[in-house]
């Protein structure tokens, strides 16, 4: 399967961690037409895009813990 084919699938599956690894490690040298190029950035914006949404997620959570750990001390 190709970097293209794995990225889409991680980002309907919304796996952030394979989403991020897929975007460091782009193989440059086997995009080489303008398409391809494209596509890559097209993919890489809805991988950060992604990225971005679960940091908000996470930074949530974390202000709730953070308020349940306030309230029970």
């Amino acid at each position: 399967m190709n970097w293209h084919d794995q990225l889409k699938i991680a980002i309907l599956e919304k796996n952030t961690q394979k989403a991020f690894d897929l975007i460091t490690q782009v193989p440059t040298e086997n995009l080489t037409t303008m398409e391809e190029l494209l596509s890559a950035q097209e993919l890489i914006s809805q991988g950060i895009e992604l990225l971005e949404k679960d940091k908000e997620e996470l930074q949530k959570q974390m202000l709730r813990i953070k308020l349940a750990k306030k309230f029970l001390d």
